[in-house]
């Protein structure tokens, strides 16, 4: 089991126990059935469905605020259960049937670059830099899109024609990858 399925597994636990406190039974049974989360439905359930179960806890919660009585909501702890939800699952996406971490994708794009960087120039080099680039690009933060710019631009003075379109393409965030030219 993942830590992802483990923390979705402990928010829905979480989300029944307020459930229960403020709906009646018949109500608590109905909602729990129609979120499918219902712990026979959870024990074999993958990443990706786990996903979206958060996903429709997170939407039901915020029609629960909505319909509520705002101090009430913000009384019991639901508006910052809430935000802990939204801020967990915000870091994940699901690519290619999977559950990834935006980080722990950007940080490894980081590293797999600067071990490239020290591969000899060739166009499956400037290939898989693309590939990094692009994935820092999309879900890496400021400080490693700065750490991969200053290891280019030292890498750029040995052989510029080859590490220039990548500066530039780290810089632009294109989605069109530039080729770098090989002597």
């Amino acid at each position: 089991m993942s830590p992802f399925a483990d923390k979705i597994r402990q928010f829905v636990y979480l989300y029944k126990q307020i459930l229960k406190r403020y709906l009646p039974a018949n109500a608590y049974e109905n909602k729990v059935k129609t979120l499918h989360i219902k712990r026979k439905d959870l024990k074999n359930t993958n990443d990706v469905d786990l996903f979206h179960i958060a996903n429709r806890l997170l939407h039901d919660i915020e029609f629960w605020l909505a319909t509520k009585h705002l101090p009430a909501s913000e009384y019991s702890g639901v508006q910052s259960f809430q935000q802990y939800v939204k801020d967990f699952v915000r870091g994940y996406t699901i690519s290619q049937d999977k559950v990834i971490n935006l980080n722990q994708n950007a940080s490894k794009a980081a590293i797999n670059a600067i071990q490239l960087l020290n591969q000899p120039p060739s166009a499956k080099t400037a290939e898989k830099l693309q590939e990094n680039i692009l994935t820092l690009r999309q879900f890496g933060n400021q400080d490693q899109i700065e750490m991969l710019m200053k290891a280019l631009q030292k890498r750029a003075g040995e052989q510029h024609e080859f590490y220039s379109p990548l500066i530039t393409h780290l810089q632009e965030g294109e989605n069109t990858s530039p080729t770098p030219t090989l002597l």
